[in-house]
């Protein structure tokens, strides 16, 4: 499975390092190519824009601190929509909003593209080990086949429900 990731800030960094690390080919973009360096240097692949990443991926990340970003990377000029092809799927870690999500997975399964949601509780450093809890929305069948690759990720992986279903978990996490 070929991986992608979009977001490469205190928390899509180690995620990406963990991706490597257990095998997976890897494109990563971030809006400041700089976040990159260590990564390009043991060998994972850069790509100019969000559709560059998916147009060379299976399954992609995107790990953003907002609702308006998350829009702005998936459906934005050069985003993930212009490059997911029909099987695709995309993973969002990002804590937003969950109409927004919704809104967004409408438009992906409109071309085909499976969706997961699936934020994360644990914090930074649990996050470099790939221990971090990862509490999973989406259709269970879509989750099966994204378990391997959330495995490397985090220590705990919850499926919790439709889409949706893992957001309010979080929210609930955060109480």
């Amino acid at each position: 499975m070929k991986v992608g990731l979009v977001g490469l800030g205190n928390l899509g960094t180690p995620i990406a390092t963990n991706l490597h690390k257990a095998g997976f080919p890897l494109t990563v973009y971030d809006l400041r190519r700089e976040t990159a360096s260590k990564l390009l240097s043991r060998g994972v692949n850069w790509a100019g824009s969000p559709q560059a990443v998916a147009e060379q991926s299976d399954t992609v990340f995107t790990v953003l601190p907002t609702p308006a970003a998350v829009a702005a990377v998936v459906e934005g000029e050069n985003g993930l929509l212009a490059g997911l092809r029909s099987g695709a799927t995309w993973i969002d870690i990002s804590t937003t909003d969950g109409r927004e999500t919704q809104r967004l997975a409408l438009l992906c399964a409109a071309r085909g593209i499976d969706v997961l949601e699936a934020p994360m509780t644990g914090g930074i450093p649990l996050a470099h080990q790939g221990k971090m809890t990862v509490l999973v929305g989406g259709e269970r069948a879509v989750f099966d086949r994204n378990l391997a690759v959330l495995g490397t990720i985090g220590g705990k992986i919850f499926y919790m429900g439709p889409l949706g279903s893992a957001a309010v978990a979080k929210v609930l996490t955060n109480m």
